[in-house]
């Protein structure tokens, strides 16, 4: 994982912290951190749960979807945290390196505003 492709992802991740707090979100409070993730063989989603659920994180269901003809699936790696910029950082350093390893996309986090 080079560093540019980290410190772009870090820009991400203090851009979604910024709108939480803008949207009203409590960031001291424990937020479920949802990691998404893309693949185009269901079996690809496997090791990535299995890891996941070893690392502490609950895994989603495996959804299929079509758009343009094409099939592939979605799934999370869910963990509930506060969200500080140095726990998502350590996350989604995580999520990228365990994407590239399995031969899945990494779409992001989200969660849901926390009052």
């Amino acid at each position: 994982m080079s560093e540019a492709a980290l410190a772009r992802r870090r820009d991400l991740d203090e851009q979604v912290l910024r709108r939480l707090a803008e949207a009203g979100s409590d960031l001291t409070k424990s937020h479920s951190i949802e990691h998404h993730f893309v693949c185009t063989e269901r079996s690809s989603a496997t090791p990535v749960l299995s890891f996941g659920a070893s690392a502490g994180y609950q895994p989603s269901p495996v959804t299929e979807n079509t758009f343009a003809g094409q099939t592939y699936f979605t799934f999370d790696l869910v963990r509930v945290c506060v969200p500080t910029l140095a726990e998502i950082t350590d996350q989604t350093r995580s999520m990228l390196e365990l994407a590239t390893r399995c031969g899945v996309e990494y779409d992001g986090w989200g969660c849901a505003v926390v009052d």
